[in-house]
């Protein structure tokens, strides 16, 4: 940034970096400059959403992630962090929509069943999180699955001990998720 102050990808960058450091006003100034500096990126707009989900202002970053599907409805990044937010302010229909659809537009990839299992389980439906569970699980065996995404389903079914395994293998393997674990909401 000192050398193109201009850049939206530098504020982009420097505010995802403010965010997981916890430091969300920082955040928010630096990912608003980045887009009126780029302000037709559907990215640069759906990281608001990002930083306002860490930051636990839900309302707004639903409110700017409506903002980006009214651009492109099937813009995936911009519908989960909607849905991921709609999930931590108790809204589980519409967290479990949102992430189904992603889940459909990216051939069911474990990010977003991870983040079906978790709206199921906060909202008691321990049944079919854990099923999605074992079928990570499954798929574990065979393929990669971040232990971080188990993770955070064995939070939401409050099973501590197994989360903690879980990160404890996250960071064995020196998982990018666990960048994460300062200002997940969960």
């Amino acid at each position: 940034l000192l050398l193109n102050p201009s850049s939206a990808g530098g504020h982009k960058l420097y505010a995802e970096y403010l965010t997981h450091a916890g430091r969300f006003p920082e955040a928010i100034v630096e990912i608003r400059k980045a887009q009126q500096l780029d302000p037709s990126s559907l990215i640069t707009s759906s990281f608001v959403c990002f930083v306002y989900y860490h930051a636990r202002e839900f309302d707004k970053a639903i409110q700017m992630c409506g903002q980006v599907l009214d651009l492109d409805p099937d813009f995936v990044p911009a519908r989960f962090w909607r849905g991921a937010s709609y999930m931590f302010s108790r809204r589980y229909q519409e967290a479990l929509s949102d992430f189904k659809r992603d889940s459909g537009l990216s051939s069911h990839a474990p990010y977003f069943e991870s983040a079906i299992a978790m709206a199921d389980a906060l909202q008691g439906n321990r049944v079919a999180a854990r099923k999605i569970l074992r079928e990570l699980t499954h798929q574990a065996e065979h393929g990669y699955v971040s232990p971080f995404l188990l993770a955070d389903i064995y939070i939401c079914l409050g099973d501590k001990e197994q989360a903690l395994a879980m990160l404890q293998n996250a960071e064995q393997e020196h998982s990018a998720d666990l960048v994460f674990l300062a200002t997940a909401p969960e």
